[in-house]
C-alpha cells in the first residue's frame, strides 16, 4: 500500500502528476543498473533517501514502464529516454498529454 500525505486540501504538485516524466532503470541499457540508479538518487538527495525504498524502486522500475505502456497504449507510447538532472544516464520517459483533454499523464 502507498499512502500520500499532502498539506493541501486537494492532491497536487508532484504527488498528482510527474509532468517531467518517470525515472527508471533503463530496461535495455547494458550500462544502467539498479545500483547506478540508487547511487544517482542518493547523490541528488544528499544521502537522505531511504536505502530500502530506493532498492525497491530501482528493482521494480521497469515494471512501472511496462504497466504505464499497457495502460496508455495504443494511444501513446512512451518517449525515448532522456537525461534529466541528477541522473548519469538517460532514464526519464515521458507520455504525451491526453489528446482529448490536454491533461498531463
Amino acid at each position: 500500500q502507498v499512502l500520500l500525505v499532502g498539506k493541501n486540501a486537494q492532491l497536487g504538485g508532484n504527488s498528482a502528476k510527474a509532468t517531467s516524466g518517470i525515472n527508471l532503470v533503463h530496461p535495455n541499457a547494458s550500462n544502467d543498473s539498479a545500483a547506478l540508479f540508487i547511487s544517482d538518487t542518493q547523490r541528488a538527495a544528499h544521502g537522505a533517501a531511504d536505502q530500502a525504498l530506493l532498492e525497491i524502486l530501482a528493482s521494480r522500475s521497469s515494471n512501472a514502464l511496462s504497466f504505464l505502456s499497457k495502460q496508455l497504449a495504443p494511444r501513446q507510447p512512451p518517449s525515448d529516454a532522456t537525461q534529466c538532472g541528477g541522473h548519469s544516464l538517460a532514464r526519464t520517459y515521458r507520455f504525451l498529454p491526453d489528446p482529448n483533454t490536454g491533461a498531463p499523464t
